[in-house]
C-alpha cells in the first residue's frame, strides 16, 4: 500500500511482506519544558541520526522496526515545532523533529540516552536563531558534498570503464552501478545518508561500486560522470528541481547514536510516558503491566519472560484507549520494578475509575499442554472481567480458562472496580509462541481495549 510521509512520499511494500523478525514501534512522547523526545519499541533497536538544514530537523531511523498504524504528523511546541512519525521503508520506521523555521540546534549537544535498547530518550539543546550559533561550515561528511546542480563522491576514479543506469518502474528508485571507481570505505559504513533535495530523498551506498538513489516520482532521471577527484551525480537535463542554492550548512550532519548497554538496568531519565490523559475524558483507567526489572515474572518456553510479554501488550492497551477518548494512566511503561503497594496506591491516589492488571500465566515446563486466557476479580471488578474475558475470546481463537475470583493483592487493595488478565501461557505450547509474536500481542491489546471500551459504553 502506498504510505505518504509528509514531505516525502514513500512507495512502502504491504506492511504483511515486513519480516517476521522485525519489530514494533510502540509509543513516542515529546515533553516540551525538557525539549525531550521519548520512544519505544518492542525489541532491541540501533538508531541512527542526522541532523538536516531548511528547515532544521532530527531525522531518527529506527532499522528492523515496523510503525504498523497510520503516520503521525503533530504539532508539539513553538521552537521545537514538528514531530513527524512514518513508514521510510518496510524495514525502518522514521522520526522527524523539526524545529521552527530561523532557528536550529547544535547537533554535539543532543543527547540519546537507551535503556536496553527499547525505551530511548532524545534530550535536544534549546534551539537558536540561525546566525546565533556556533558557524558549522566546516562540518560535513567526508568524501561526500551537496553541490550546486547535484552531489560529489569523493573516489580514486580515473576514468569509468562501465556506467549502468536503472531506474525502477515506480520511478521511486535510481539504481547506479560503475566500474573504475571505488565508493569511499566511510560512505560504505554510513550505508545512507538522507538529503531531502533536489526531489532526492536519500542515497544508499550498497557496494563499491554501486548506489541506489531514492527520489520523488517527478524527479529527472539521473546521470554519473568521473573524473580525476571522484563521481558527479546530476540530473539529466541538467536542471535541479528547487530554486534554493545549496551550501555546506544543507549537507547532513550524522550524530553518533550510542550503543545500548543491554546489562545496565533502565535509568530514571529514560522512562516513557505513563500518562495518556485525554482532556475531557469522563473515565480515568489504570493499566498496570505485570512485574518488570529485577522481576521478569513467568519465564517460559525458549526463555520468554512475562514481563517482556505484558508491557507491549499494556502501551498497546493504553494507546487504544487514549486513541477513542479514554484517560489513561499507567503503573509502569518501561522495564522497571514496582511494588504491588505501590500499583495500587498510584490507582487510588489518581481515583481512577478502573484499574486493568495484564499478566501472562505459566504452569511446570512439563506441562505445555496448558494453554489459555483467564480473568480474575475481587469484587467490584466482575462484571469488567466478564466483559473483557468475552471480548478476547470473541476476537482471537484461544482456549477459554473462565473468570475467577481471586485475592490478589492489586484486586484487594484497589478503589476501583479491578480485573486481573493472564493472557496466556508462556509455558504453553500454543499460547508462548503466539504471546512471543508482536502481531499477535497487538491482537490481544486490541482485544482487551476493545473489552474495557464496551464496559464503560455501558455503565458510564
Amino acid at each position: 500500500m502506498q504510505l505518504r510521509w509528509f514531505a516525502l512520499v514513500v512507495l512502502s511494500l504491504l506492511m504483511w511482506a515486513t519480516p517476521a523478525q522485525a519489530g514494533r514501534f510502540l509509543q513516542w512522547r515529546f515533553r516540551e519544558a525538557e525539549n525531550r523526545l521519548t520512544f519505544s519499541t518492542d525489541t532491541g533497536v540501533q538508531p541512527t541520526a542526522q541532523l538536516l538544514s531548511n528547515p532544521t530537523r532530527l531525522v531518527i531511523d529506527l532499522p528492523g522496526t515496523q510503525l504498523g498504524r497510520s503516520s503521525v504528523n503533530q504539532r508539539v511546541g513553538s521552537l521545537i515545532r514538528r514531530v513527524r512519525i512514518g513508514q521510510f521503508n518496510r524495514f525502518t520506521t522514521r522520526v522527524v523533529v523539526e524545529m521552527a523555521p530561523g532557528y536550529t540546534i547544535d547537533p554535539e549537544q543532543v543527547q540519546f540516552l537507551s535503556a536496553r535498547g527499547r525505551q530511548w530518550s532524545v534530550i535536544l539543546p534549546e534551539p537558536q536563531r540561525i546566525g546565533q550559533q556556533q558557524q558549522t561550515d566546516n562540518l560535513s561528511i567526508p568524501n561526500f558534498r551537496v553541490t550546486q546542480n547535484g552531489f560529489f563522491i569523493r573516489t580514486n576514479a580515473t576514468r569509468l570503464r562501465r556506467i549502468d543506469v536503472d531506474r525502477s518502474r515506480d520511478r521511486r528508485t535510481i539504481d547506479i552501478e560503475f566500474k573504475g571507481a571505488d565508493i569511499p570505505e566511510n560512505l560504505l559504513d554510513l550505508r545512507r545518508v538522507e538529503l531531502d533535495r533536489y526531489g532526492v530523498e536519500e542515497i544508499e551506498f550498497k557496494d563499491d561500486d554501486r548506489l541506489i538513489l531514492t527520489v520523488a516520482p517527478d524527479s529527472p532521471d539521473w546521470t554519473v560522470s568521473g573524473g580525476s577527484l571522484g563521481l558527479s551525480i546530476v540530473p539529466r537535463s541538467g536542471r535541479v528541481l528547487d530554486n534554493d542554492r545549496p551550501t555546506a550548512n544543507d549537507d547532513p550532519i550524522i550524530i553518533a547514536v550510542p550503543r545500548p548497554d543491554p546489562s545496565t538496568a533502565p535509568p530514571p531519565t529514560t522512562t516513557l510516558p505513563d500518562d495518556f490523559r485525554v482532556p475531557n475524558a469522563r473515565v480515568l483507567t489504570m493499566i498496570d503491566p505485570g512485574h518488570g526489572g529485577k522481576d521478569p515474572g513467568a519465564i517460559g518456553i525458549g526463555g520468554l519472560q512475562e514481563k517482556d510479554v505484558v508491557l507491549p501488550i499494556s502501551l498497546e492497551v493504553a494507546r487504544l484507549l487514549s486513541e477513542r477518548g479514554v484517560s489513561v494512566l499507567m503503573t509502569r511503561s518501561d522495564d522497571r520494578f514496582i511494588s504491588l503497594q505501590a500499583r495500587s496506591a498510584a490507582s487510588n491516589r489518581a481515583r481512577a475509575d478502573l484499574f486493568v492488571s495484564i499478566h501472562a500465566n505459566a504452569i511446570s515446563l512439563s506441562r505445555p499442554d496448558v494453554n489459555g486466557v483467564e480473568t480474575y476479580y475481587y469484587t467490584s471488578g466482575r462484571r469488567l472481567a466478564e466483559t473483557v474475558q468475552r471480548q478476547i475470546l470473541s476476537e482471537i481463537s484461544i482456549g477459554n480458562r473462565g473468570v475467577k475470583r481471586a485475592r490478589f493483592y492489586v484486586l484487594r487493595h484497589t478503589s476501583a472496580p479491578s480485573i486481573l488478565v493472564e493472557v496466556g501461557f508462556v509455558t504453553g505450547a500454543q499460547d508462548a509462541p503466539r504471546l512471543a509474536d508482536p502481531a499477535f500481542r497487538d491482537q490481544m491489546a486490541q482485544a482487551i481495549a476493545n473489552g474495557i471500551l464496551i464496559y464503560i459504553s455501558e455503565n458510564f
